[in-house]
């Protein structure tokens, strides 16, 4: 059996305690009957700091020869990894990726450099006796 009112109020559907028939928050649990106002008071989605970094990172990547893409690749991941953050997925996402991207063309520009120096190497000439000096 549900409680009654006392004349001129009306029950709170959250707590169940008489309040005003006209009240937008209830007094005592302090909730917000009218949605606006809900809507209204709800703080706004917290940005995950990690994922702002990790796309900050993944941009200036191409400035800084690709070498900051490995950190926004992992930073990315832990950005994605981080459920306190309500806002910033797409921000993450986008670092992991451009972040993987960059890593790759680090990766491989570093072996082509390799590569380079060891052709190179192989085809120096071969040392011979040393030159008798001139005087």
């Amino acid at each position: 059996m549900e409680p009654e009112a006392p004349a001129g109020t009306r029950l709170c559907p959250l707590c169940c305690e008489a309040i005003h028939p006209a009240a937008r928050k209830c007094p005592h649990c302090q909730e917000y009957l009218d949605p606006a106002l809900a809507a209204q008071a709800r703080p706004a989605p917290r940005t995950s700091p990690l994922a702002v970094v990790s796309f900050v990172l993944a941009l200036v990547s191409p400035v800084f020869l690709c070498l900051p893409g490995p950190a926004a690749l992992i930073i990315g991941i832990a950005a994605l990894r981080d459920r306190t953050a309500t806002a910033g997925r797409r921000l993450a996402v986008a670092g992991v990726v451009l972040g993987a991207l960059y890593s790759l063309l680090l990766l491989l520009v570093a072996a082509v450099f390799v590569l380079a120096a060891v052709k190179l190497a192989l085809a120096a000439p071969a040392a011979g006796p040393a030159p008798e000096p001139l005087f």
